[in-house]
């Protein structure tokens, strides 16, 4: 009897089985599949790109060239490279003013955004420009447009060149483009604001600024006031780790890039002009 029990029992758990293993299916209604539908709006097309003058102050304008430069920025960027920041423009105003900085130097931009210093550099004679930012198709592209039709003769000639890089990574082809030599200026406008790769960005300018005769200008804006300190340690560290020399040489309030934000209105207002060089 235990045996045809057991018999039974290894039966019914077989059938048992059988029954989980069916799939059950349903018949969809037209109501079901609105569930995967992709709503009209969800893919919105990207910001428009938008247009922004520089108006150079009349008394450093030369006989012959613009006094002013029409740049196209991108609608939108996770890189901020949609803005011309204060930093930005009291730089172009200082190398505007002190035409030596530039005239037949060879200068690099790192982390270029609109590149409005580079163009500067262009319109003050320097002997080959090199205009760099991260490797992003839109940023890239969007330089390579204002560079060609701002001065396409020297994008012809090609003392005017842009190239992606990576912060930290082979400055080979950058150098590439400045017959393998080092930098007489290489400029910074606000970009020591991204503080976890100060050291990459210090690295990429060690490895391109000539040493000794050569300087870096460095603009900034202390956007977050409470975190003013880790912007400082860029120069704490150049000096520490490459035995860079730094000084403060400009500081000027200007209008803060957003009214509503979080911090000291006049930190947030005022930006910083640092020269750096290597003995």
């Amino acid at each position: 009897m235990t045996e045809e029990v057991k018999a039974q029992e290894a039966v019914e758990a077989n059938k048992e089985n059988e029954e989980n293993e069916k799939v059950t299916t349903y018949e969809l209604e037209d109501e079901d599949f609105k569930l995967f539908e992709i709503p009209d709006d969800y893919w919105k097309p990207p910001p428009e790109n938008t247009f922004q003058d520089f108006e150079r102050n009349p008394e450093d304008v030369q006989p012959g060239t613009p006094s002013k430069i029409n740049l196209r920025l991108i609608g939108g960027h996770s890189l901020w490279g949609h803005w011309i920041w204060n930093a930005a423009l009291l730089m172009a105003y200082r190398q505007d003013k002190d035409k030596f900085y530039t005239k037949n130097k060879t200068v690099l931009e790192l982390g270029a955004g609109g590149a409005l210093n580079s163009f500067i550099a262009a319109i003050n004679d320097a002997k080959n420009i090199v205009i760099t930012d991260y490797p992003d198709r839109d940023l890239i592209d969007n330089i390579k447009y204002n560079a060609k039709n701002l001065f396409p003769e020297l994008v012809e000639q090609k003392k005017l060149n842009v190239i992606d890089h990576l912060w930290g990574r082979d400055v080979a082809p950058v150098l590439a483009l400045n017959n393998n030599e080092k930098f007489d200026l290489v400029l910074l406008a606000d970009v020591i604001f991204n503080h976890n790769q100060q050291k990459q960005l210090l690295m990429s300018l060690y490895n391109t600024l000539k040493p000794k005769t050569g300087i870096a200008l460095v603009y900034f804006t202390h956007h977050k006031p409470w975190l003013a300190h880790k912007d400082i340690e860029f120069f704490e560290n150049g000096a520490a780790i490459y035995g860079f020399k730094y000084e403060e040489f400009e500081t000027k309030v200007m209008k803060p890039m957003f009214k509503v934000d979080f911090g000291s209105e006049l930190v947030r207002s005022t930006v910083h002009g640092y020269r750096m060089w290597l003995e």
